[in-house]
């Protein structure tokens, strides 16, 4: 094959490429979107009497006093009242800011890495890890709307993987420099004391990439990028272990663990968090195979295309080593998010949980396909190689499509269910304008977005009633069943 058909062969492959991505940033951006239907659910509730009532400040020393949520989680205390001080419009930016920041924390680390480790990685090929990547942990994640729409379900999971990635896109950038930037080790250390603060999981599974990192540094401190980034992780491993302190003596757990029962470090903990975790990834390609095939098949196809002709490659023994120890590596990560729930529940963590797990598992599949696509491109030379490609691409582009006209089925419900829940909304406003004391309004069905809690006519969830009535200075809201 001449270099003339060769160059024109790499134009297909490359337009089919950029086409696959282009269907596959509208689906996110069509995610982001679907933000705009976001309103308050279930915990929002009593966040926002308690935002109302006292303040945010005082809510958030309430870290000692409240026991209506989880209120040793400062950090989602913190930032939901950040957003419940926009109104309806801080629900409304949530997602799409999130997804935005997400991606863009991917790049950056991806980039970042690229400098440091000389890492053969075109731009097309660090975007497209970084928006596969984001995407698929959307498209299998194991609730959704619980994980990107609620703001009690986002703040305590889904944030800490947004602003953790900026964590280390921080740490990163510190390499990169010749000198030690003493704002940008504060700064990091912030976002980790933060990030810790959100929940139990994203805490522990913050302080195990922490220390996973630094025994990394540790294996190769003689590396100019160890040498550099050392003392800034150390700094971030202090301020992570000072959050993990802040959730743990918390005076509130007391109420939360008492309905577990007795907690103890021992044998059945650790076989339930490795049991856990494993059928977690298990599950994951049992419960769901085709988009696992298709994002495993779409991230090698893209580093095939977008590898860099005429690089260098690592021998099929680092290879190897180095896919093993991602491997080990992710699955750490995993069990460490896994822990808390093993520990405390002694089950597995609530499906809003999982998206930190979704999203490592995401990214290391994509990360292990994409190196093998490249690999492929510098060692195969075989003349049906390139038709393969451009006819599988066809194929990725396809069933990225499919994908994305499931996101947009999603609107009607979301849109309706919005609907629904404004026209509600001004009812009980004019309630409590016109003084009234109680008022009898319907329940939202939670079960067209996977279950979320509403007001309902009584039983369990009718603290949800309480909470919202006090937010709105009502004696009490009752549901018609």
């Amino acid at each position: 094959m001449n270099q003339t058909e060769n160059s024109k062969i790499n134009r297909v492959e490359n337009r089919i490429a950029y086409l696959v991505l282009g269907v596959i940033l509208a689906g996110l951006i069509f995610y982001a979107y679907l933000g705009v239907h976001n309103r308050y659910w279930a915990d929002d509730w009593c966040y926002n009497a308690d935002f109302y009532d006292l303040g945010v400040v005082e809510t958030i020393k309430g870290y000692s006093t409240i026991t209506t949520y989880a209120s040793n989680r400062f950090s989602l205390t913190l930032f939901s009242g950040l957003l419940y001080s926009l109104g309806i419009f801080g629900v409304q930016i949530m997602s799409p800011l999130n997804l935005a920041v997400w991606f863009f924390g991917v790049y950056w680390v991806l980039d970042r890495a690229k400098t440091i480790f000389d890492l053969p990685l075109s731009r097309p090929g660090i975007f497209s890890i970084a928006l596969v990547s984001v995407y698929y942990s959307l498209y299998t994640a194991p609730h959704l709307f619980q994980s990107v729409y609620w703001r009690s379900g986002v703040m305590p999971y889904g944030e800490p993987i947004v602003i953790g990635v900026l964590l280390f896109g921080l740490i990163l950038h510190q390499a990169a420099l010749t000198k030690r930037s003493i704002p940008l080790i504060v700064i990091s250390m912030i976002l980790a004391f933060i990030t810790g603060g959100f929940s139990e999981a994203a805490s522990a599974a913050l302080l195990t990439s922490i220390l996973i990192y630094i025994g990394l540094a540790i294996v190769f401190r003689k590396q100019p990028w160890a040498q550099r980034t050392l003392p800034v992780v150390i700094g971030v491993l202090a301020a992570a272990l000072l959050s993990m302190a802040v959730l743990i003596i918390a005076p509130t757990n007391a109420q939360r663990l008492d309905k577990y029962g007795e907690q103890a470090f021992s044998l059945d903990f650790a076989y339930k968090t490795i049991k856990f975790s494993l059928d977690f990834i298990k599950f994951s390609f049992l419960d769901t195979p085709v988009p696992h095939i298709v994002l495993v098949a779409t991230s090698g196809l893209l580093g095939y295309v977008f590898s860099k002709d005429g690089t260098r490659t690592p021998s099929i023994k680092k290879i190897i080593a180095a896919t093993l120890i991602g491997i080990v590596l992710a699955y750490l990560l995993i069990a460490a998010s896994y822990a808390p729930s093993a520990f405390i529940e002694k089950t597995p963590p609530a499906p809003r949980t999982r998206i930190i797990p979704r999203f490592i598992l995401t990214l290391m599949l994509v990360i292990i396909s994409f190196s093998a696509g490249f690999l492929a491109r510098q060692k195969i030379q075989v003349r049906w190689m390139p038709a393969l490609v451009s006819v599988s691409l066809v194929l990725a582009v396809l069933y990225s499509s499919y994908s994305v006209k499931n996101i947009y089925a999603l609107d009607e419900i979301y849109s309706q269910r919005a609907e629904l829940w404004d026209a509600r909304a001004a009812e009980i406003e004019r309630a409590a304008q016109q003084g009234e004391g109680s008022i009898v309004v319907y329940g939202i069905d939670g079960a067209p977005v996977g279950g979320i809690r509403d007001f309902v006519s009584g039983g369990v969830g009718v603290w949800i009633n309480h909470c919202a009535a006090d937010y709105y200075g009502l004696e009490q809201i009752i549901v018609d069943p």
